[in-house]
């Protein structure tokens, strides 16, 4: 910037100095120009080091006067100054690369590309080496250009990042924790969240939130936050109690993609670094708060009733802002929770670096507002979305389309079972003492258990021989299975209340046995099953 000085009026002019610099630059220019004394000239602008006073653009002209008579370490000296002096300048970077490349010194140019790389774009670069000359620092310029695009490429991520996770542009919020007390919380920092900032979070220095309401109560991204329970926290859980968190935890995601997938993009999944998981769901452009929870609302609430292991709360909380508040906010993926000291990641992407992480975020895809508004239009909020491997036991098997409707404690468990994850002794002691009271226990325990690592399907049919007495109430299955939630709504008034009551008097107890058509097909049905999973 050309320095300038106020007069006794208050007006401002350039400075003595600055504008001798500028005519003395003008009239060695002409002269070189027009062929005149260009070895005295150069000879001076070698020696004179009225240079060192001149500002960065006054010194890139002088730089330039001295290559063009020939004295080019005198421009490398000016050029190496004004890197020094004025780093940001990515012009002066690109002049002395390309004279550096032009003689041919290689290692000059390997030890500057890193630097240069970093105050440069990509076209700039590329000018470099397509005027370096093979065997004259073109190698070293190619090698350079590799690290340089990686870093023009964290950048573009880096904005996607920005562009994604978008909240409020004023105001965003930064973590403190205190391991003492096992506190935490967020303070609002009232600015707008600079590049620096960014990298602050990403690099673990700081940890940083966004406030998702914008000045206008819409939002452009939305959260589903599922947290352990607390009765889970703060201890390592026994293998049962981790097998029913894995299982609840597959149903949530598998829940959640399917409810996405609808929309035309399932959610991203992020482990928040603390109690549980995040689901963020994008929107094409800003809409309505109050519109964007009459879409998830109905889906946090009936999830929630089949959870045991894990709460769910929907951000934002409010459908618009209320005087001077700031609204919900939510931590910022990919950085360090203050209080357990974890890095949140999205486990979509296997590889933890930062730059994988962030590459995971090209491929997301926000939902369009006429999604939106045609699934709040036609949302029944009684039904909840199942998954197609649920269905598709619900054609041959209709009663246990009809418990897992009713029994979310009973449903967790057919659902394991259905995926081929193990169940313990106690998931299995409720199906044999449930289910197997039923008219066609016996095909329907063979189609659950047959997917379980050590299946033998004599076995189950002698457990099943031994059944005796009532169908396992629902206090004792909530209490085997350690299930938190409320108890169904069963209609009768009766004392002793389970599961077999959602299915009216389709039930009693009995051995399974040949005695009808019906049963000889499921028998021969599930022996020719045998035969195929044998075959296989």
């Amino acid at each position: 910037m050309q320095k300038q000085v106020v007069n006794k009026k208050g007006a401002r002019r350039p400075c003595a100095a600055s504008v001798e610099f500028r005519l003395v630059i003008e009239r060695l220019e002409a002269r070189l120009l027009e062929g005149r004394d260009r070895e005295r000239i150069g000879r001076f602008l070698a020696k004179d080091r009225r240079w060192e006073k001149m500002n960065s653009r006054q010194r890139l002209k002088w730089a330039y006067l001295a290559q063009l008579a020939g004295r080019v370490e005198a421009a490398l000296e000016i050029l190496a100054a004004v890197n020094r002096d004025d780093p940001e300048n990515s012009q002066a970077w690109k002049r002395r690369l390309e004279l550096l490349a032009i003689l041919g010194r290689q290692k000059e140019i390997a030890a500057l590309a890193a630097t240069a790389g970093k105050r440069m774009d990509t076209a700039s670069w590329k000018e470099v080496v397509a005027k370096a000359s093979p065997g004259a620092g073109a190698a070293e310029l190619e090698a350079g250009l590799e690290p340089f695009l990686e870093l023009e490429k964290m950048r573009r991520l880096k904005q996607r990042f920005g562009s994604l996770f978008y909240g409020r542009r004023d105001c965003f919020a930064r973590q403190w924790a205190d391991r003492r007390t096992g506190r935490s919380g967020y303070v609002p920092v009232r600015r707008p969240m600079e590049p620096a900032d960014l990298e602050d979070h990403f690099s673990g220095k700081a940890t940083y939130g966004i406030y998702l309401m914008l000045e206008d109560s819409s939002v452009k991204t939305a959260v589903v936050d599922a947290d352990l329970k607390k009765s889970l926290r703060g201890q390592r859980p026994d293998a049962a109690t981790r097998s029913r968190i894995a299982r609840e935890k597959d149903y949530l995601a598998r829940q959640m993609e399917q409810f996405g997938q609808e929309l035309g993009s399932p959610p991203l999944v992020e482990f928040s670094g603390a109690k549980g998981y995040h689901f963020w769901f994008f929107f094409q452009k800003p809409l309505p708060a109050g519109q964007v929870r009459q879409l998830l609302e109905p889906l946090v609430e009936n999830l929630g009733g089949d959870l045991a292991c894990f709460q769910l709360e929907l951000f934002p909380k409010q459908d618009s802002l209320e005087g001077r508040r700031l609204g919900n906010l939510v931590k910022l993926p990919l950085g360090v929770h203050r209080l357990s000291g974890k890095r949140s990641y999205f486990p979509a992407c296997r590889r933890r670096d930062l730059a994988s992480q962030l590459e995971l975020l090209e491929s997301v895809r926000a939902i369009a507002p006429e999604k939106v508004a045609g699934r709040v239009a036609s949302f029944q909020k009684a039904k909840v979305v199942r998954h197609p491997v649920m269905q598709k036991g619900a054609g041959p098997y209709p009663e246990l389309e009809v418990l897992e409707s009713g029994c979310p404690a009973l449903a967790a468990v057919m659902r394991a079972c259905r995926r081929g994850l193990e169940i313990g002794l106690r998931e299995e002691k409720i199906l044999f003492q449930t289910i197997g009271f039923l008219e066609r226990g016996k095909s329907l325990l063979h189609y659950l258990l047959r997917n379980q690592p050590e299946y033998n399907p004599h076995l189950v049919d002698f457990k099943l021989s031994r059944l005796r007495g009532s169908p396992l109430g629902c206090r004792r299955i909530h209490s085997l299975l350690d299930y938190v939630g409320n108890y169904c709504c069963l209609e009768g008034g009766k004392a002793y209340q389970h599961p077999l009551l959602h299915l009216g008097g389709n039930w009693k107890q009995k051995a399974e046995k040949i005695d009808n058509l019906q049963a000889a097909l499921d028998n021969l049905e599930e022996a020719l099953g045998r035969v195929r999973r044998f075959l296989k």
